[in-house]
């Protein structure tokens, strides 16, 4: 696996069959093989030659999440955000961090769970989820 320059945590990734899409997944170090806690999808340029190409032209989420929705599109589906950031780009952030009263977080035995979606002008260019690393 290549090596995350911005966390430093193991990853790899493979890119959709029409290489405008990346989709990242992310080891934790102690994690046992194939366990990924982390995930990111985002457009490319271009792709990296040890990448392999999925046979998908678009990754998406169990619940239709996936590049080039609209902001108001990400809302019906998840609510509204926590937080929301606005710099070059507007980023929405979801947490699910009460571990005594989420089911799901018991379910992973992990603390944090997050959620970043990231438009420009009103469209989703990234999106980030997963299980913060303890």
């Amino acid at each position: 696996m290549d090596s995350l320059i911005d966390n430093g945590l193991p990853n790899s990734s493979v890119v959709s069959s029409d290489e405008k899409q990346r989709f990242t997944f992310y080891l934790y170090p102690g994690s046992i093989a194939k366990e990924f806690s982390e995930f990111k999808v985002n457009y490319i340029d271009h792709k990296n030659r040890k990448e392999k190409v999925a046979i998908d032209k678009e990754f998406k989420t169990e619940s239709g999440i996936k590049l080039g929705i609209t902001s108001g599109e990400l809302r019906i589906i998840k609510g509204d955000p926590l937080i929301i950031s606005e710099n070059k780009t507007t980023v929405f952030h979801y947490k699910i961090e009460n571990y005594k009263n989420a089911e799901f977080l018991k379910q992973y035995n992990m603390p944090i769970y997050y959620a970043d979606y990231e438009f420009n002008k009103g469209y989703l260019i990234e999106f980030r989820f997963g299980f913060k690393y303890p």
